[in-house]
Parts: C-alpha cells; structure tokens; sequence
C-alpha cells in the first residue's frame, strides 16, 4: 500500500476519495496510529446539488467516477432512476464520518477560505 510506505518514511499522506464505507475509516485510522501520525478527515461538501453536477461534469472523469450526479460510471451504465436531488441527498446521508473529529467543508465558498478553514483543521490539536 502507497500510504503505508509514505507514512513509513515518515511522510504525510492524504487520501481523497468519497467515503461510502466504514472499512475505509477503519484502515485509516488503524495506520495512522501504527505510525503515531496524526488522524485528520475532512469532507467536502457543496450543498447546491447544480453546482456540484457542473463540476462533476466539467471533469476529466476515470472509468469508475461519476460524469455527473446522475450519470454513473462508464462500466456501470444508466441504473440510476432517482432525481439529481435525491442522489446528492442519499451520497451525502451515505457518507461515513469518524466518530470523533472531522471538518466539513462548503466548497461553494471561496477557494482561499475552504483552503485557511483546512491548513487550520489539520493543524490543530484537536
């Protein structure tokens, strides 16, 4: 594993993938305290459902990313029935969070605000 290497030389690692699955949380967690690295999750969050299918759609997309909010992945076809709105709504429902601290960020804000509230996130005892 890439991350476990990193952190092995004593490197940082961020890892930036939607988290839909506690397995994903776990093994994080399990190997930043491995190698006493500091454990930080930050979610991304647009709240404006348009917006967010704009820069999904403006992307140079990977076969197992999304084209849109309701445009699955080239290798999954056209399955998705529900309403844009009602997919947003079930990712962001569906998403696992860390029991104890993480940050959410509107990246609908200013690029330079959602980059200060992070390096401050990360940066913090917390």
């Amino acid at each position: 594993m890439c991350a476990r290497d990193l952190l092995s030389q004593g490197r940082s690692v961020i890892f930036d993938s939607p988290c839909f699955y506690t397995d994903l949380l776990e093994r994080g967690q399990t190997l930043a305290r491995a190698f006493g690295a500091r454990y930080r999750y930050i979610e991304c969050i647009v709240t404006d459902t348009e917006l967010l299918d704009q820069r999904l759609q403006a992307r140079d997309t990977q076969r197992s990313q999304r084209r849109g909010i309701a445009i699955p992945p080239v290798d999954i076809g056209d399955v998705d029935k529900l309403s844009k709105e009602a997919i947003h709504r079930q990712q962001l429902e569906n998403t696992k969070r860390p029991d104890d601290a993480c940050l959410s960020v509107n990246t609908s804000m200013a690029q330079e605000t959602c980059i200060r509230q992070c390096l401050d996130y990360i940066r913090s005892g917390d």
